[in-house]
């Protein structure tokens, strides 16, 4: 059976339910939006009963998604890792699933314009100790597949003129000198791309794209 592999939702639920009711199993490749607040405008009761009442009210929620188990998701860079971590559908920081070896987590080139804990998370990245961890298990594995948020540092050469290196980009380019899968999917950029290097066929979902392994 297929996995269908969906691009950045950012917190866009009732869009991201409609892609997964289609299809048995999924994995959202991050950017799933999971901790951030929203402030929504809702019908306020009180209006009916009395018309000098405002008619909305300003309602604060912190995004978040039920779903059934066989649909999953890694972190990318705007998402709450430690909440991510606590979610039963979250696959985790690195490892292997089905067959498929993933790694979560991304830079967030704008988080000067953040506020940390509030739509910024410091641990959005890997440590260079699980950066470690995963080189090990990788070289281990092996994999034909491999899905991640952000994509290796030789990807990004290709899509920007003007480069911001990470330890992520710069883990991916490690994980590729030491073995090249048959495909390589990721997110993050927001665009719809493909390109081979070696025996590796990269692939960019936009957001909401799909693609199936």
């Amino acid at each position: 059976m297929s996995i269908t592999l969906i691009g950045d939702i950012h917190g866009e639920f009732g869009a991201y339910l409609n892609i997964m009711c289609r299809c048995d199993k999924s994995i959202q490749l991050g950017d799933f939006g999971i901790g951030f607040v929203r402030n929504l405008m809702l019908h306020n009761p009180k209006y009916d009963l009395d018309v000098d009442a405002p008619r909305l009210i300003h309602h604060r929620q912190i995004t978040n998604c039920d779903m059934p188990k066989e649909h999953k998701f890694i972190f990318g860079n705007h998402d709450n890792t430690k909440l991510c971590l606590k979610h039963p559908n979250c696959l985790g920081k690195w490892g292997m699933y089905q067959g498929i070896f993933f790694v979560s987590g991304g830079l967030s080139i704008d988080q000067e314009y953040r506020t940390e804990g509030r739509d910024w998370w410091r641990e959005e990245e890997l440590s260079i100790s699980d950066g470690n961890k995963v080189l090990s298990a990788y070289e281990k594995e092996k994999p034909k597949i491999v899905i991640s948020h952000d994509c290796p540092l030789r990807i990004n050469k290709l899509l920007y003129t003007h480069i911001i290196s990470s330890r992520t980009a710069q883990l991916f380019d490690a994980m590729f000198d030491i073995h090249q899968p048959d495909q390589w999917i990721f997110a993050h950029h927001h665009i719809s791309y493909a390109t081979t290097i070696g025996k590796t066929k990269f692939q960019c979902l936009n957001c909401f794209e799909t693609t199936e392994v």
